[in-house]
């Protein structure tokens, strides 16, 4: 019993004890690589989720571009048909007529493309980003649909839309007023919505 107390003992705890700390650290290094995996799929999700925020941003920020782009073409042509102060046009009759003719395809194409962006982009953009941009559209509508009675048929509707004719020639200008309304609509909108890092 004396060599087993003297002998065997401490060597039987000691390697009791190595066992025991053996199978800690096996389990605190298990622990620790689960939480580190755990950390790293958060880390991805996180990065995944800011990468795709980006991406959205991006996405809605084109969008604003190509509506804003479409939209300046279209105005800056609906305003050639009843412009603001002083036109240059040709003094031949026949010139003249053909000058405004192109002035009218010109902005029925404009607005036909800028229809069209406002349209295939609907589902992507805000409902009051395209209340602005359509309630720009109806006006430059109305510019062309009475531009051929006034301008390129001007003898025809002169006396009966005498209300209407006056109307065409200040709505250039209400126009052009929401055009800047809705820039700075469009800017406070962009800088409002945040930007991921």
């Amino acid at each position: 019993m004396e060599i087993f107390l003297t002998y065997v003992l401490p060597y039987l705890v000691t390697l009791i004890v190595a066992v025991i700390t053996g199978f800690i650290t096996y389990s605190t290094a298990i622990k620790q690589s689960k939480l580190e995996s755990i950390k790293q799929r958060e880390q991805f999700i996180l990065d995944n989720s800011s990468h795709i925020k980006k991406l959205h941003y991006e996405e809605k920020f084109k969008i604003y571009r190509n509506l804003s782009e479409s939209f300046l073409t279209a105005i800056m042509d609906n305003s050639q048909l009843f412009p603001i102060g002083l036109d240059k046009v040709p003094q031949n009759e026949e010139e003249q007529y053909n000058f405004y003719l192109k002035r009218y395809e010109n902005a029925c194409k404009s607005i036909d493309k800028a229809t069209y962006v406002l349209h295939s982009n609907a589902p992507f953009i805000d409902k009051d980003i395209f209340e602005k941009f359509s309630a720009i559209h109806q006006l430059c509508k109305l510019q062309i649909v009475y531009y051929p009675m006034f301008v390129l048929d001007k003898y025809s509707y002169q006396n009966e839309l005498k209300d209407e004719r006056t109307a065409c020639w200040s709505r250039t200008s209400d126009i052009l007023s929401k055009r800047e309304e809705l820039m700075d609509f469009l800017r406070h909108k962009i800088n409002s919505d945040e930007a991921p890092a």
